[in-house]
C-alpha cells in the first residue's frame, strides 16, 4: 500500500511540474506579445520559458534513470524530495513574471528609461537592468544578480541533462549580470522624484565597496566597545564572572551584538554611500527628491532592527547638502536671471540647510553608545567611499 500511495504521490507531482511549467510558459508567450521600451523583459521571458523546459527535461530524465527502482522505500522518498523541491522552484520561477509584467510600456515611466538605462551603462559598464513599479512605496533594487542566482539553482539539475549547457543555451539570453529596480507606482509620472534611481545605482556601487576586508576591519574598530556593553549588560542582570555560564554568556551576547553592530554600519553606510552617487548623478535633483522623502517619513527615527536599521534622513541629507557645496561650482542660490522660479527652488533649498544645521539626530545618536561608537567609525569609511565613487 505505501509503495502504490508514494506512486501516486510521484505521479501527481510530475503533472503539477509540468502542467505549472505550461501554464508559466503560455504566459510568458503571452508577454512576448507586448511593447517594452528595453529588450530586458524580453530577455528574462524567454530565459525563463527554457528554465521551465530544463526543469521539465531534468525531471523526465531522473523519472526515467530509477523508474526500476522505484519499490525501493529510499529512493521512492529521494526522488519524491526532488520533486517537491522541483515543483516549489518553478512557482517560484512564476512569480517572476509580476516583474515583467510590470515592465510593460504603458506601467513605465516610458520617457526616462532609455536615458537612465544609458547612464547606468557609464557608471556601471556590462549589466542589464529590468525597472518595474511596485505597490510599496519606496525606490529598491534587488541586489542579488538573476542571472547568478539562475545559475547557482540549476546546477543541481545539470547531472539529469548533461547535453545541455546553463551558460551557452539555458542563460544565451542572460549575457550579463541581471537586476531589478523598482519604483512607487503612485509615483510613475512624478519626474521630480525619479533621481532615487540614482540611489539605486549607488548601491550596486555600494557592494563593491563594502568588502570582506572593510567589514573585519570594522568589527576590528567596534569589539572593544561591544565587549564593555555586554559586560555592563551582565552585571546589570546580576551575572557574576564566578557564575558557571558567564563566559558562555559573554561570548554569546557578544557574538549578536557584533553581528547586530555589523548589520548597522553596513546598511548605514550602503545607504548614505548611495545618497552620494545618485547626487554624484544627478545633483540637486537628487537632494530635493531625497528631501521629498525625508519629509514623508521623518527625520529622526534611531537606526534600528524595526525598520532595518536606516540612518536618520537629517543624517543623510547633511551628507547630501555637504557634498554639493563642496563641488567646485556654487550651486546656490540661483540668480533669477537664469530661471524665473529660482526664489522658489532657492526657499526648499535653504529650508533643507536649515533643517540639516539642526543635530538633533546626531543627540539621538549619541545617547546610544553603540550606536555612537558605529557612526564614528563610519565617518572614515564614508570619505574613502567618495573618493573610491
Amino acid at each position: 500500500m505505501s509503495n502504490l500511495i508514494n506512486n501516486n504521490m510521484i505521479e501527481g507531482y510530475i503533472l503539477d511540474i509540468v502542467s505549472r511549467s505550461r501554464s508559466i510558459k503560455k504566459k510568458c508567450d503571452l508577454f512576448l506579445t507586448k511593447d517594452y521600451i528595453s529588450d530586458s523583459p524580453i530577455h528574462l521571458t524567454r530565459t525563463i520559458i527554457k528554465i521551465c523546459d530544463y526543469l521539465n527535461k531534468a525531471t523526465l530524465s531522473h523519472f526515467n534513470e530509477i523508474t526500476n527502482e522505484l519499490t525501493d522505500w529510499d529512493i521512492q522518498q529521494n526522488f519524491i524530495k526532488y520533486l517537491r523541491n522541483t515543483d516549489v522552484l518553478i512557482q517560484d520561477i512564476g512569480s517572476l513574471l509580476r516583474f515583467i509584467d510590470g515592465s510593460r510600456i504603458e506601467k513605465l515611466p516610458w520617457s526616462i528609461i532609455p536615458a537612465f538605462q544609458d547612464l547606468l551603462e557609464s557608471v556601471i559598464p556590462k549589466v542589464e537592468i529590468l525597472i518595474r513599479p511596485q505597490w510599496k512605496y519606496n525606490y529598491s533594487i534587488y541586489t542579488t544578480d538573476f542571472r547568478t542566482a539562475f545559475i547557482n539553482f540549476l546546477e543541481e539539475y545539470k547531472d539529469y541533462v548533461p547535453d545541455v549547457s546553463l551558460e551557452s543555451e539555458i542563460l544565451s539570453e542572460l549575457k550579463l549580470p541581471f537586476y531589478l529596480i523598482s519604483f512607487p507606482s503612485l509615483e510613475r509620472k512624478n519626474i521630480l522624484l525619479h533621481p532615487l534611481l540614482g540611489h539605486e545605482i549607488g548601491h550596486l556601487l555600494a557592494d563593491q565597496f563594502i568588502t570582506e576586508e572593510r567589514k573585519d576591519a570594522f568589527s576590528q574598530n567596534i569589539i572593544n566597545t561591544i565587549t564593555k556593553i555586554v559586560e555592563n549588560d551582565l552585571k546589570e542582570q546580576s551575572i557574576k564572572k564566578d557564575n558557571l555560564f558567564y563566559r558562555a554568556f559573554k561570548e554569546e551576547s557578544i557574538r549578536q551584538k557584533l553581528e547586530e553592530g555589523l548589520k548597522c554600519w553596513k546598511r548605514g553606510l550602503e545607504e548614505i554611500l548611495s545618497d552620494l552617487v545618485g547626487t554624484i548623478l544627478f545633483g540637486p535633483a537628487a537632494l530635493f527628491a531625497s528631501f521629498d522623502m525625508a519629509l514623508q517619513q521623518g527625520f529622526d527615527h534611531p537606526p534600528s532592527p524595526y525598520d532595518n536599521f536606516y540612518p536618520p534622513w537629517r543624517l543623510r541629507l547633511r551628507y547630501i547638502i555637504d557634498f554639493l557645496n563642496k563641488t567646485n561650482e556654487k550651486l546656490f542660490p540661483i540668480d533669477k536671471k537664469y530661471f524665473k522660479y529660482s526664489d522658489r527652488i532657492n526657499n526648499v533649498y535653504y529650508a533643507i540647510k536649515e533643517i540639516t544645521e539642526k543635530t538633533t539626530d546626531i543627540d539621538i545618536i549619541n545617547k546610544n553608545t553603540m550606536l555612537q561608537s558605529i557612526y564614528s567609525n563610519m565617518q572614515s569609511d564614508i570619505t574613502e567611499g567618495i573618493e573610491f565613487f
